[in-house]
């Protein structure tokens, strides 16, 4: 028997302590092998142990249709796998080719599901993938890089649901040492080494950099690191445990007062409970204190987008879920008339205020108003109905510096604006088009005045 093959056979047998074994004798596993050396070996591994551990194994190999190689790769996967007596099936999609960004996890994604469909029908326990060691640094730093919160600052764990992860302690050269030793070949992805990919740059740019300066104690550092931010979670569930303890009389949503005597990093542990109720997938730090910020100035009627297209709203002493985009709420907004018969209609926790071009000061609106948006406003029709409202999902914008309309995210992304920050600005529509975006920027049809006998005016957005 190989050291390697003994090694992970002494893993599966003997967990860590108060650990279930990842793998359990007579039990059938889904095997995801891509043809790169880790899944290879993780292939090759399992099937010298199926004897010991009286497993059933099977294979899935996934074409992803971004290459034109794909599809002899997903045949040489299947050839080798018959050579050892295993069923292999394999999967293919066309769709991931029409994406304009997001490719690799929209990729994952399509994998798993794949995985999880096929485990189901086949009776399967569970499935395998050849994630190691390396692999576990990468979503670490990954993690790191997006502003991951302290007590979940963790890469990839052994046990995910029905997935399982036996090569999470090898490296990738112990695991092409042992395909070498053994006589096997594998095949190289170049997609791997494409700097196009953040996570490749993390792999081959940043881990081996980190690792140098810490002398090769990296690994060791950052399993210290895992080890308290684990214990900075299970402190923070039993300073704030999930769920809180609802009113009577008022279950739906989180309760504000529920929030409130809490230590600030036990706070923000509760409110991303109650995100991840829905969504809390891509919901970082960043966006935890700019929500923890509104609850302490934005006022009792406030709302934030959330990634995936959900909402948090304020609504007096609750906060409540909703989808976006949440067009319906206009209907019961105020409607504040303005000069020549125009009228906008906004969300009841901003303030609005015309002004005339000439003026040099702002009117006082509240002293707890705070000045979001200032524009100069040129032809704007007389009877104009405005809409004034916070960011949504395919809103399109043209600046009079672009020449064409552009998705409002890249205008906001171009000036720099923090993520978290985009869905609280205030955007000014009109007939489905956005005229202004704060705090300041205007589209190129009011800029240059479509109607030019229309009176310029100035308005105001204030929150408060």
């Amino acid at each position: 028997m190989h050291p390697l093959e003994h090694r992970l056979l002494e893993h599966l047998r003997h967990p860590e302590p108060g650990g279930e074994a990842l793998v359990k004798p007579g039990e059938a596993g889904l095997l995801m092998v891509s043809g790169g050396s880790d899944s290879l070996a993780l292939l090759y591994l399992l099937q010298a142990l199926r004897g010991l551990l009286r497993l059933r194994l099977e294979v899935l190999t996934c074409d992803h249709g971004l290459r034109a190689e794909s599809a002899r790769e997903v045949a040489w996967v299947a050839e080798r796998t018959a050579l050892l007596g295993l069923p292999c099936h394999i999967r293919r999609t066309e769709t991931l080719l029409r994406l304009e960004s997001g490719i690799p996890a929209a990729a994952r994604a399509w994998r798993r599901a794949e995985a999880q469909t096929l485990r189901e029908a086949r009776g399967l326990d569970w499935v395998a993938t050849g994630h190691q060691r390396e692999d576990h640094l990468e979503t670490w730093w990954l993690k790191f890089l997006r502003g991951a919160h302290l007590s979940h600052l963790r890469g990839m764990t052994p046990r995910e649901g029905v997935f399982r992860r036996p090569l999470l302690g090898m490296g990738r050269e112990e695991l092409q040492g042992y395909l070498r030793d053994t006589g096997r070949e594998w095949l190289e992805d170049p997609s791997n080494t494409s700097p196009a990919y953040r996570r490749n740059r993390v792999r081959h740019e940043l881990i081996p950099l980190m690792d140098e300066l810490a002398s090769g104690a990296l690994a060791s550092r950052v399993h210290r690191l895992e080890r308290q931010s684990r214990a900075l979670e299970v402190w923070l569930e039993q300073t704030a445990p999930w769920p809180p303890p609802q009113e009577p009389g008022n279950p739906a949503g989180l309760s504000v007062r529920a929030l409130e005597g809490l230590p600030y990093l036990a706070r923000a542990a509760r409110l991303h409970r109650f995100l991840g109720d829905a969504q809390s997938r891509g919901v970082d730090w960043e966006m935890l204190e700019a929500l923890l910020a509104l609850l302490e100035t934005g006022g009792e009627q406030w709302e934030h987008s959330l990634p995936g297209g959900g909402r948090v709203r304020r609504r007096g002493e609750r906060l409540v879920l909703g989808n976006d985009p949440g067009e319906g709420d206009e209907v019961s907004w105020p409607c504040m008339a303005l000069s020549a018969g125009r009228r906008v209609r906004h969300p009841p926790h901003w303030r609005v205020q015309e002004t005339g071009l000439q003026d040099t000061g702002s009117r006082r609106v509240g002293e707890a108003a705070t000045l979001q948006a200032k524009w100069a406003l040129h032809g704007v029709p007389e009877g104009a109905e405005l809409l004034l409202r916070a960011r949504r999902r395919g809103d399109r914008f043209h600046p009079p510096e672009w020449a064409h309309e552009r998705p409002l995210a890249d205008f906001l992304r171009a000036r720099r604006v923090a993520a978290p920050a985009r869905d609280q600005l205030p955007v000014l529509a009109w007939e489905g088009r956005i005229l202004a975006v704060a705090p300041e920027y205007v589209s190129e049809e009011v800029h240059r005045g479509r109607h030019p006998l229309a009176a310029p005016f100035v308005l105001e957005v204030h929150a408060g």
